[in-house]
């Protein structure tokens, strides 16, 4: 993926460049089922957010730099921590629990040049989830919008045009939207159905690729 690759190393240009250990907070999100989790594994090359066939990503997960894994889950009133990543990905993957929040620090080169994020399905019949999606935006500094391979559905557009308010005073540079074609090769046409309805919301061009998690 050189254009995800290209995006991820600008981060650590603009650390550079302001001589700041600033890391910027990079949101992954998109609909259930459209790679989120799968693409956060692969960058991160550890299986610390949980895949499923049904939602699995019930609350907000961050990632951060450590030289030793450790997690702790936060849904108050309580906190349990993790030492040992076979114990956390069970646990994420079988407990429903909507609300609170993970953090997980890991040794993955990556996170020395940026913070992740996992968030819920902006589809989840669950308004919760579909907050807590809302609320990823608003911190987010960078985004990463997946699509699914048929390209953008009437929840994705509700929800972008919700992104579109709260993006209002960022740059458009800071979102990256993809089409996940891990079904087979895209014919390229909903790429450019997307691509033309992105236009439409944000009221400029705004860069998509297509990627296969």
């Amino acid at each position: 993926m050189p254009d995800l690759d290209q995006f991820i190393n600008s981060l650590e240009a603009l650390r550079e460049l302001t001589g700041q250990v600033f890391k910027p907070l990079v949101a992954v999100l998109g609909p259930f089922n459209s790679g989120k989790s799968t693409l956060l594994n692969s960058l991160l090359d550890l299986p610390l957010s949980p895949v499923g066939i049904i939602p699995t990503t019930s609350r907000l997960i961050y990632f951060d730099y450590g030289n030793s894994f450790r997690a702790s889950v936060y849904n108050p009133p309580r906190k349990k921590m993790f030492l040992q990543q076979a114990e956390l990905y069970p646990f994420l993957a079988g407990e429903k629990v909507y609300g609170g929040r993970v953090e997980i620090e890991a040794p993955a080169p990556i996170l020395k040049k940026c913070r992740l994020l996992d968030t819920p399905g902006i589809d989840s019949p669950d308004m919760d989830s579909l907050n807590i999606s809302e609320l990823a935006a608003k911190k987010a500094d960078k985004i990463i919008y997946l699509f699914h391979q048929r390209g953008m559905d009437e929840s994705d557009r509700l929800f972008l045009y919700k992104l579109a308010k709260i993006w209002k005073t960022k740059s458009l540079d800071d979102l990256f939207f993809c089409l996940n074609c891990n079904l087979g090769t895209s014919d390229g046409a909903s790429l450019e159905t997307t691509r033309a309805a992105l236009r439409e919301i944000f009221l400029s061009p705004v860069r998509i690729y297509t990627i296969n998690t």
